[in-house]
């Protein structure tokens, strides 16, 4: 999955489906919580990959979260 892909899925995630028309401000919102979840993953990694000293294993995964977030605040653009 391409960073875009995954940006598009997880403000999919946080975008009410019962929606009838499109809103921006919720949009906006669920990009937000996008971002956070992003945020999240990536603290993740780094308190994960300290105690296990694999920080510099991972810079594959931090890249890929990094452009996700990137694309997110794309999107919020």
């Amino acid at each position: 999955m391409t960073p875009i892909e995954k940006a598009n899925e997880l403000v999919s995630m946080y975008l009410w489906p019962q929606r009838r028309f499109k809103e921006l401000a919720m949009d906006k919102v669920a990009i937000d919580c996008a971002i956070i979840c992003v945020d999240e993953i990536i603290d993740a990694f780094i308190s994960g990959g300290r105690d296990s000293f694999e920080l510099q294993n991972m810079d594959k995964e931090f890249r890929f979260w990094y452009e996700v977030k990137d694309e997110l605040n794309r999107m919020k653009s």
